[in-house]
């Protein structure tokens, strides 16, 4: 159960949680338009799916109907308050595991940075050690300039021109 007059559709426009006639007339819209990709492009698609390998399976509007369980990969910490009955559980964050401990050097260098550290990272499809010279002394230059001590993912053991305030 989603009030539409109050409870945002996922891909919905509207911004903001008071939401004014206009956003709630796009909310709608929003609402209709899916649900008639669902009923009209995605169900038949997915009824010949199911026929085809389990012929004997109940059709797929009768299964959508009949739920008895749905796990919702969310937490309701995490998004605005929103009406649930009781066999929707949220189970966001089950996946993750505990940290494992930081290596000693590592969490002795974070422990004693009294003003702070800011890590950097540029995620896992770009190498820092790959960055053009002059792009990397920018960097360098800008992190000599902080007061606090940086952490920077770099994949090799050596950086020229590296400032005091910067470990790999």
């Amino acid at each position: 159960p989603s009030p539409l007059s109050y409870i945002r559709q996922p891909i919905s426009s509207v911004s903001s949680l008071d939401m004014s006639f206009t956003e709630r007339l796009s909310n709608l819209f929003s609402y209709l338009m899916f649900a008639a990709m669902d009923k009209f492009i995605l169900f038949p698609d997915q009824s010949r799916i199911l026929k085809k390998h389990f012929p004997d399976a109940p059709d797929l509007s009768d299964l959508y109907y009949n739920v008895s369980l749905i796990l919702l990969n969310s937490h309701e910490s995490l998004n605005q308050p929103v009406p649930f009955v009781p066999n929707m559980v949220h189970i966001g964050g089950y996946h993750v595991t505990p940290p494992k401990k930081l290596p000693k050097d590592l969490q002795e260098y974070l422990d004693n940075a009294e003003e702070g550290v800011v890590y950097f990272s540029l995620g896992s499809n770009l190498k820092s050690k790959d960055l053009p010279p002059n792009k990397r002394n920018a960097f360098l230059k800008a992190f000599s300039k902080l007061k606090q001590k940086v952490l920077w993912k770099w994949e090799v053991d050596d950086l020229p021109g590296k400032p005091p305030n910067v470990k790999l």
